[in-house]
């Protein structure tokens, strides 16, 4: 039975708020004793720095991993790995490293099954930097009501906003920038890979097929595992889909429990079939990439961590995580911090949904109570979050009043360090995409699931024009990829439009709607922008001047 234990801050806000007293679940000393004798699997980090870190991080589009010496850098910190392995083995024989993971891109670390006790003693062997539990990492939806299926037609109806609206619609087309030479890399359920949805390549993609599969052939990367690899690059529009969670490259399951999330996320991102179905950057190339099993909403730090280090190795420009843990604060030393900000200082947008819980009292309401394992009870998603991630919440358009509004469902920031959460919002209600059903099934769901990848769609589209036109100098040359990444977040910040509530006209808090509604149109044509001395994004936020 789960645990579950009442904190005083919890207890404080039930006070001023309301006569909601939660129950408290005792917990014996022998189920704590039992728990702690338990494997689990755990992180453990190396004191050497990974890849990520060493590379040449300046604005070239060459893949910076495609060096002649990232060879020698990972049979380095492989090296590593064996001779702290070969430590723990000799001191703490009940440890298994069977059926385990090594990383070495964006974090020096490898995993371990034992007990808590036991991880502890790994954590006081020679060249081990920290020991953390892997993360067990719910996808963002139905449970509690957050990706509600509102209609189910199989014929495509798109909304229609005002003529005179520029700041979005359902898909924002745009005919001078459509993801062209960019690659997404989605991290999600299942998708079919055959939808209709994605039938139509980009004229000019990123990679071809023979590209992807040269690129790779001999690599060791973590799908190179699988003796059948070069089965992962799919078509020229999904260049690459592999399924971290059970190890194989078929991504599509009969048995997704979601129902096909992750075929319609990846339509709302860069679908395109060419007649009546276009994704908001639909010349985008898509790299799939399955973490959840087939009969599972969950995703581990295992299959999580082996598919980011792969996005960044195929040389993904955006990733797109509509998933998260609602309430997870992690510590400043927690591995997700130094793998995110790796992945951002790589020149890579991380556009992540910050979670549909609205605020901790709506979870009390519905019957809930909060875990004993959650630092905190705000409702923001991790890694939705964290500070090198663009958390992303949602609105939406009623045609009866003609007016927008933030959505119910999405999670109120802010982090338990005081840093505003969501940073952005863009349209998550009645967004039409494909779905898993069949091969030209498409359904309107709602959430920050379908907010997010719109949000990835922008970015693509942002960082098409910036590294591919003739306008990549508007705001100046930009010397490094961390700084391409500062600059177009700041500019879809510094562009938005704010939303009002419905019934006073003011402006809804920053901690619902981050610094506004996309305006897609006006973040293309912007000419200048507006920073903050010691913050990467246009936030004043406690802890910075």
């Amino acid at each position: 039975m789960k645990k579950k234990l009442l904190s005083l801050s919890v207890a404080l806000c039930c006070v001023l708020t309301s006569n909601i007293i939660p129950q408290i679940s005792a917990v014996t000393t022998d189920e704590i004793v039992q728990q702690s004798e338990e494997q689990k699997v755990f992180i453990v980090e190396l004191e050497n720095a990974p890849m990520a870190e060493r590379v040449k991080k300046d604005n070239s589009q060459e893949n910076p991993f495609n060096s002649d010496n990232t060879e020698a850098m990972k049979q380095e910190l492989m090296d590593e790995h064996e001779q702290v392995k070969s430590l723990i083995s000799e001191n703490i024989p009940q440890v298994s490293f069977e059926g385990r993971k090594d990383f070495t891109v964006l974090i020096n670390a490898f995993t371990v099954s034992a007990t808590e006790e036991e991880a502890r003693k790994i954590s006081e062997i020679e060249g081990v930097k920290r020991v953390s539990e892997q993360n067990v990492v719910k996808q963002d939806t139905a449970k509690n009501n957050t990706v509600k299926r509102i209609a189910t037609e199989n014929s495509i109806q798109t909304m229609t906003l005002p003529e005179t609206d520029t700041t979005t619609s359902v898909m924002d087309i745009s005919e001078q920038y459509t993801g062209e030479g960019i690659l997404v890399a989605i991290l999600d359920t299942s998708m079919l890979t055959n939808h209709e949805a994605f039938s139509v390549a980009p004229q000019n993609p990123k990679y071809s097929m023979e590209d992807m599969q040269n690129l790779l052939t001999g690599s060791e990367m973590n799908v190179s595992e699988n003796e059948n690899y070069l089965d992962t690059v799919k078509s020229d529009k999904i260049i690459f889909a592999y399924d971290y969670a059970d190890g194989d490259t078929d991504v599509f399951s009969a048995d997704d429990v979601t129902g096909g999330h992750g075929c319609h996320v990846a339509g709302i991102v860069a679908g395109n079939n060419g007649e009546d179905f276009f994704g908001q950057a639909r010349n985008a190339q898509i790299a799939f990439m399955k973490v959840m099993s087939d009969n599972s909403e969950y995703t581990t730090s295992e299959a999580e961590i082996s598919a980011l280090e792969d996005a960044v190795l195929i040389g993904a420009d955006v990733i797109n995580c509509s998933y998260g843990t609602t309430a997870l604060y992690m510590q400043p030393d927690n591995p997700y911090n130094e793998i995110m900000q790796n992945i951002k200082n790589l020149g890579i947008i991380i556009d992540v949904a910050i979670g549909n819980e609205f605020n901790q009292f709506d979870l009390v309401e519905k019957g809930g109570l909060p875990y004993t394992d959650y630092i905190d009870y705000s409702m923001d998603s991790c890694p939705g979050n964290l500070p090198f991630c663009i958390g992303v919440g949602s609105f939406g358009y009623d045609e009866e009043t003609d007016k927008y509004h933030a959505s119910d469902f999405s999670s109120w920031g802010f982090t338990p360090d005081l840093k505003l959460k969501p940073d952005i919002t863009t349209l998550g209600e009645q967004v039409l995409s494909s779905v898993n059903s069949s091969a030209d099934a498409y359904e309107a769901w709602e959430g920050t699931s379908m907010a997010t990848p719109r949000m990835a769609g922008y970015s693509a589209m942002m960082k098409e024009m910036l590294l591919t036109s003739e306008d990549s100098e508007r705001f100046g040359k930009i010397i490094n990829r961390d700084g391409l990444v500062n600059t177009i977040n700041t500019v879809f910040m510094n562009t938005t439009e704010l939303i009002t509530d419905e019934e006073n006209g003011l402006p809804v808090s920053p901690r619902k709607q981050g610094s506004g509604m996309v305006n897609i149109s006006s973040a293309l044509n912007a000419d200048v922008y507006i920073s903050v001395d010691g913050n990467e994004t246009p936030k004043a936020e406690i802890g910075y001047s």
